[in-house]
């Protein structure tokens, strides 16, 4: 009796504790300057100016005052729509809004309008959800902002974005053909997206997906893929991101500054700059399979550490397109093809200097027999005759033309100054002038394959000679370049004193992949200097199952010795290290993140062999071997189990060891092949760890 009083109790006091829960959480007096948490309790759009057990997105936008922050029920625990029946819902104070997750809460404006129309110098935060089915464009002012429209006359604004989609949206006003911001359209404020998607947001031929137009967009971790238009923004920031097969072209902005990310395969430009005041950062990216081109500049730009390949356009410059002034840092342009000219990049009345850059496999002339220029066309407008190239430590091979030129054509009236370079095995389709066409100037020492059809070289240029390359690959670094193989008259070959970048006028310290540049006391001739290597593989050494043997990227391999490189290996599990002076090395391989496979199963597989029902082998007895004590035991289980459960002390569980731990090395003077690791994740007993879906890697070693 005395438990059934007390359970009855129990009920009571929960029931009537509910009862008494403001869903304003924080506070009970409304008008107070304490911050509020309002909670969503419905899906229906309703405004009876409530917001209490029963209440709506729109009530509690409604009732919240500046400062306060809006969360959902746990009916939003699992999937739910709100379809927002009575327009759109404006906002005019700081908020802040936190959603159950994308995958959760969808906030549909039902094809009738946008969703959310924000005001003044405001701070708004927004999380989890996905906003979709926006349609505006009823009148010419109205068309912008799909899914949310945030203008500012004055004063400063701010809108945070963070783990939200946004499908489905359009801004397009017919009778003018006009729209910006299919997404999200921002006058005057600055947008921070982290962990974004958005995709099949649609609009006329200008609008793209997000437009921050007087304003800074910065996004990072985001997906931006198979809208009309990718991401513009006065000032545009694009960080570890991927912006792909969106139909008027990718990014686009005044400023523009990406890094670690990948425009690909949109159909138009991959990315646009703005005009002759406008500034350009590319660093560690992809821009590739553009259907307009890869990239245009007409201000200040700096590439580096970029792959820039199979880019098409049907005029000229496929690859890069340069109108202002660029420098081209240990980058490669490759694959590209133009219609007309240039098919790598096109210097245009320009001053466009390439450092430590490859440029093959390009094409010009798809569609006129007379184009010129397949790898580097140096063009000159008669109105403006300025354009400069400079050429340094660069490699200019296996491009073709259908006119004059097929590695490097500079027309009359502008200049090309060439040093340290490498222009060999290009060809010309109906030409004889299949590496250089024109007049270069030439710093001394380059080596031409074929110099039939240019003047300009000196003495001491290695001129109709061979280079002996090998083909485009991965041979370190985090872009391809063209190996200068044993016996090629280019190694040691070049002139230490124009080894000089042409921005800073300091001498160069690495080759394209970022190892040293003197490595044999004379500077190599080309983007590739040659010198020793360690180069090898980290597998899964736990695998069970297909694919076998599984390969490990992202590991970090670390050189300690007189001069400390490092490099990070690639998606295929590879890793290239160079740029060692005299001396010993130890490499130790590390690695953070990319943790799966590991589940209560692992800790049962433990319990089992404590049983003795089901003994572990090989690499399991090391993984099993969280705590660390040498014995596996039901210790170990119980770790695994609380690493499953998020709870603390689990031991190592889900980090990363290798074996060996580390390789030591008395001196490293010549190649050293085969040097690989086998990666283990402690607590991953089962064998089932994949290599993460979407893990993009490069090998940037040796700095």
């Amino acid at each position: 009796m005395k438990a059934r009083i007390l359970t009855l109790a129990f009920v009571m006091f929960a029931v009537l504790g509910f009862a008494a829960i403001d869903f304003r959480a924080d506070s009970t007096d409304q008008t107070n300057t304490t911050a509020t948490t309002w909670t969503i309790t419905k899906v229906e759009d309703t405004n009876d100016g409530l917001c209490d057990a029963d209440c709506s997105l729109r009530e509690a936008v409604a009732a919240a005052t500046s400062g306060d922050t809006i969360v959902f029920s746990p009916l939003f625990n699992s999937p739910q729509t709100i379809t927002l029946l009575l327009g759109q819902i404006t906002i005019d104070k700081n908020l802040t809004i936190t959603g159950t997750g994308s995958n959760l809460i969808a906030i549909s404006a039902n094809m009738s309008g946008r969703i959310f129309n924000m005001t003044g110098s405001i701070s708004v935060m927004m999380s989890g959800m996905n906003l979709r089915d926006g349609r505006v464009g009823a009148n010419l002012e109205d068309g912008r902002g799909g899914a949310i429209l945030f203008i500012i006359e004055s004063g400063n604004g701010t809108l945070g974005l963070s783990n939200m989609e946004f499908t489905n949206n359009a801004a397009y006003y017919a009778p003018d053909h006009y729209g910006l911001g299919a997404g999200v359209y921002c006058y005057g404020c600055t947008i921070t997206a982290t962990n974004l998607h958005l995709h099949d947001n649609v609009g006329p031929g200008n609008a793209s997906a997000i437009d921050a137009d007087s304003a800074t967009v910065s996004i990072s971790d985001s997906v931006i893929d198979r809208n009309i238009g990718g991401a513009t923004g006065t000032t545009l920031i694009v960080q570890d991101s991927s912006v792909t097969e969106n139909l008027i072209g990718g990014i686009s902005g005044r400023n523009i500054t990406l890094i670690n990310s990948t425009v690909s395969n949109n159909h138009g430009r991959g990315v646009f700059g703005g005009g002759g005041a406008s500034t350009m950062s590319i660093e560690n990216s992809t821009v590739s399979g553009n259907t307009d081109g890869g990239l245009s500049n007409d201000g200040f730009a700096v590439i580096k550490n970029t792959l820039v390949s199979n880019n098409q356009k049907s005029s000229d410059g496929a690859g890069i397109t340069n109108f202002g002034t660029m420098y081209i840092y240990g980058s490669a342009i490759t694959g590209n093809s133009a219609g007309q000219n240039g098919g790598g990049l096109v210097n245009s009345i320009g001053q466009l200097a390439l450092i430590n850059s490859t440029v093959s496999g390009n094409f010009a002339g798809t569609t006129i027999s007379n184009a010129v220029g397949g790898g580097i066309y140096g063009q000159v407008d008669i109105a403006n005759p300025n354009g400069r190239l400079i050429l340094t430590n660069s490699t200019i091979t296996n491009n073709q033309s259908s006119g004059n030129g097929g590695g490097l054509r500079q027309d009359l009236q502008g200049t090309t100054r060439i040093r340290n370079t490498i222009v060999s095995g290009n060809t010309s389709s109906n030409t004889s002038s299949g590496d250089v066409s024109g007049a270069v100037i030439s710093n001394g020492v380059n080596l031409v394959g074929n110099t039939t059809g240019s003047s300009g070289w000196l003495a001491c240029d290695l001129l109709n000679v061979n280079p002996i390359l090998g083909p485009l690959a991965e041979n370190g670094g985090g872009t391809m370049t063209r190996a200068l193989l044993p016996g090629s008259p280019a190694i040691d070959a070049g002139n230490n004193s124009t080894a000089i970048d042409p921005q800073t006028q300091m001498p160069l310290i690495t080759d394209q992949r970022g190892f040293k540049r003197v490595s044999g006391g004379t500077v190599d001739i080309g983007a590739y200097e040659e010198q020793p290597v360690i180069t090898g593989t980290v597998t899964y050494g736990n695998a069970v199952g297909s694919p076998t043997p599984r390969f490990v990227s992202g590991v970090l391999l670390t050189a300690i010795g007189p001069a400390s490189v490092s490099a990070t290996n690639r998606l295929d599990g590879t890793y290239t290290l160079g740029g060692f002076g005299s001396g010993s090395y130890t490499v130790t391989p590390t690695k953070v993140g990319d943790v799966n496979g590991i589940s209560s199963f692992d800790a049962a597989r433990i319990a089992q062999h404590v049983a003795g029902l089901n003994n572990l082998t090989g690499n399991q007895l090391i993984v099993a071997d969280v705590s660390g004590n040498g014995t596996i035991s039901s210790f170990d289980a119980g770790e695994i189990a609380r690493y499953v459960a998020g709870l603390n002390n689990s031991g190592a569980t889900g980090n990363w060891i290798f074996q060996p731990v580390n390789r030591f090395y008395p001196s490293v003077t010549g190649n050293l092949a085969g040097e690989d690791f086998i990666a283990l994740l402690m607590g991953e007993v089962s064998g089932n760890w994949r290599e993460p879906v979407g893990s993009r890697r490069s090998a940037v070693g040796g700095r």
